[in-house]
């Protein structure tokens, strides 16, 4: 009787500890960056940052429009290059990571897709004063004290990664949740910067949010855009 009691006491603290570790790591899902949120419209993102466009602005400007078409504001996916570009809000005056930072929030059929934000510490030119040369190596150290933290603060809330690449002057991380969204953090650093005696990395980083299912819609839309844009080019030696 008595091992049956010790039997079913062990088994009682094993199923607690099994719930309690599945709890605990639970990841979240992927779902936008801070206040903008997978599905969002336009009108719906400027809502949420109505507090920021009111205290940042400058000349009553805080949003760039981009209407869907052709743009020199190529997009990148996938490692390549897109000329055309979607629906795309950019702000360049929120402050992330304790600096201004370049935010492109891009849509599809009037719904937020992807989230592309921006930022970097340029090395500083040896011509410059010593005072400027030393506020811009603080700089680039609390960036990049801020980036550490980030990929703490993602590894907690996300989990594992879902790929790791490294080279000797970048890494890039990849989320993916159950539904197949993803967030790719990517830091880099500008070739050392020599100045008195000692070497100084000047860290940069993207950080791109992608809704898997409207990203599809988005590649669909750009293949018909191609398909009819190669049938208004003329026709050529097959034609005859």
């Amino acid at each position: 009787m008595k091992n049956r009691n010790i039997l079913a006491i062990f088994v009682g603290v094993s199923l607690v500890l099994f719930f309690a570790f599945k709890v605990l790591a639970q990841t979240s899902a992927i779902e936008g960056w801070d206040k903008a949120k997978f599905g969002m419209t336009p009108e719906e993102v400027r809502e949420a940052y109505s507090a920021e466009e009111e205290e940042y602005k400058i000349d009553s400007l805080f949003w760039f429009v981009q209407e869907e078409g052709e743009s020199l504001w190529l997009v990148v996916e996938e490692g390549k290059f897109l000329s055309w570009c979607p629906y795309t809000l950019t702000t360049p005056f929120l402050k992330v990571l304790g600096r201004e930072a370049g935010i492109n929030f891009r849509f599809v059929e009037n719904e937020l897709f992807r989230i592309e934000i921006m930022g970097a510490v340029a090395a500083p030119s040896k011509d410059w004063g010593r005072e400027s040369i030393s506020k811009r190596i603080s700089e680039a150290g609390e960036l990049q004290s801020n980036l550490w933290r980030l990929r703490r603060h993602l590894f907690n809330k996300y989990g594992e990664p879902f790929k790791i690449e490294k080279t000797e002057r970048e890494v890039i991380l990849t989320w993916k949740d159950d539904e197949g969204d993803s967030l790719i953090l990517e830091i880099f650093y500008d070739d050392k910067f020599e100045w008195q005696g000692m070497y100084y990395d000047f860290p940069g980083y993207y950080v791109i949010y992608s809704d898997k299912e409207r990203t599809e819609l988005w590649k669909k839309k750009i293949a018909k855009e191609k398909e009819g844009k190669e049938k208004l080019e003329g026709k050529g030696v097959d034609s005859f």
